[in-house]
């Protein structure tokens, strides 16, 4: 009897590694609903809301703005991600409105801001390759000048 249980105890382990391992596979996508699904938006009050997928303009703006969750859940986490983003992107307005970085001159320096956590502060730093931050302005200077409104506005 023992046996037997241990049998399929074993079996049905091997069934779920060889499951996990084809999830592990398995492509990450973006979520995109179904036609007539619901799916989840953050609003410009950063409050979420779900809204009806009708496959409409309106649906393929929020779509290609990458403002489209499949949970309420993942939408209340973008909020304060996008909050970030946003702020350094209007401090980079601000303070460098015309810099457009040009990543085929392996010679320019772009300055980017970030913040620190360990030390509770914003901070500049420059790359002449990074991009993967949301905004780049042209000097140390300029991105001081970020840290400091974003310092100021309370943003982290």
């Amino acid at each position: 009897m023992n046996n037997q249980k241990i049998e399929e105890l074993e079996a049905t382990i091997a069934k779920a590694q060889q499951q996990i391992e084809e999830l592990k596979k398995t492509k990450i996508k973006r979520f995109k609903p179904a036609y007539h699904d619901y799916y989840y938006v953050v609003r410009v009050d950063s409050h979420t809301a779900s809204l009806y997928y009708g496959g409409d303009a309106w649906d393929a703006a929020t779509y290609t703005f990458f403002n489209f969750y499949e949970t309420e859940e993942l939408a209340e986490k973008a909020v304060p991600l996008m909050r970030r983003s946003n702020a350094i992107i209007m401090a980079k307005l601000l303070v460098d409105p015309y810099f457009e970085p040009d990543w085929g001159d392996k010679g320019q320096v772009k300055f980017y801001v970030y913040f620190k956590h360990s030390t509770d502060e914003w901070q500049e730093c420059g790359s002449i390759g990074l991009n993967g931050e949301p905004a780049h302005v042209s000097t140390r200077e300029k991105a001081q000048q970020m840290c400091e409104l974003l310092t100021e506005w309370g943003v982290k």
